[in-house]
């Protein structure tokens, strides 16, 4: 198996079974090494490399370069060397906000629909569609809200946790979101990784919880110590959005609640997995694990403390 990653190799633990390669997906020359010495129709790649800034509400150039312009350049060289299959790690983000159930057959956004994230992943994901009807075996995964260990805060809906356990999150607003666990969105990219040509989308979510409840389960692991959390109205919110800015920019934080996030949160589609757990038995775990086992870890590194 080999990895591309912007990290430092020596930041990457070692793993007999894996082979490191530093490189960036915007630069065409050091994916080179990457796909070197492999054999035609002997591999796959999986594409997961992304922007996610919920702050940015248009594409920036560094997220164009790494959602859209990365997915392209990996793409030239899978064709190039032969490769078995391509799969792309997309989003539900990428879906038209309908407040309605969304299938592997709803509409993508587009024009000036949505903030820069969702459109970059939908354009992406047109790309890699096209690239499928053209007769290449390609399948894109649209992963909702990821939760879950072996990730020290980087992850939003983590540093919500951890935000929260830390006495940092005054309330929520109204509404929530479908939320999945890493480990099950693994599982979903390994079972399509292999076997005959599933040239298909499939939609890989979870769970559809409240904000409130999400933090509440926090609150349970933590032996039911935590502060309230009262529910404010979304103008609230937004009326907020200028100070939380002044503060995280003063304070080096990065924040949670943005005029996308709001968005998000308050449009909110909801998602079947029917077709993934139909094809190859799809079936993610409760929110109550996920939250359990992502608040553990957190302790395991030192990143947090739970009451005693």
């Amino acid at each position: 198996m080999r990895a591309f990653d912007l990290r430092k190799k020596d930041n990457i633990p070692a793993n007999p079974f894996l082979a490191c390669y530093e490189g960036d997906v915007t630069k065409p020359e050091t994916l080179e090494p990457l796909f070197s010495g492999l054999a035609e129709g002997s591999f796959i790649v999986v594409y997961l490399a992304a922007i996610i800034d919920i702050g940015a509400m248009h594409q920036t150039a560094a997220m164009n370069n790494v959602n859209i312009n990365g997915v392209k350049n990996s793409f030239r060289f899978f064709e190039e060397k032969k490769g078995f299959r391509f799969i792309y790690v997309s989003s539900v983000d990428a879906f038209l906000q309908t407040q309605s159930l969304c299938d592997e057959n709803s509409p993508l956004v587009e024009g000036d629909e949505a903030a820069g994230y969702p459109m970059s992943k939908a354009e992406a994901t047109r790309f890699v569609l096209a690239k499928r009807r053209a007769g290449v075996d390609a399948i894109v995964v649209y992963p909702s809200g990821i939760i879950g260990p072996y990730d020290d805060g980087r992850n939003h809906l983590i540093q919500l946790l951890r935000d929260y356990l830390n006495g940092k999150i005054p309330g929520v607003i109204p509404g929530g979101y479908d939320m999945v666990d890493v480990r099950d969105v693994a599982y979903g990219i390994y079972s399509l990784s292999s076997g005959p040509s599933r040239g298909d989308s499939f939609i890989l979510s979870g769970h559809r919880i409240s904000l409130k409840e999400l933090l509440l389960l926090a609150k349970a692991w933590n032996h039911g110590v935590g502060k309230k959390v009262p529910i404010y109205p979304c103008w609230v919110a937004y009326l907020g959005l200028p100070f939380i800015a002044l503060y995280c920019k003063v304070f080096h934080k990065r924040p949670l609640c943005t005029v996308f996030a709001i968005d998000i949160v308050r449009h909110a589609n909801t998602f079947s997995h029917v077709k993934a757990t139909r094809v190859f038995g799809y079936d993610p775990r409760p929110l109550e694990r996920s939250v359990d086992d992502s608040l553990d870890y957190l302790c395991s590194q030192g990143l947090l403390e739970k009451k005693k």
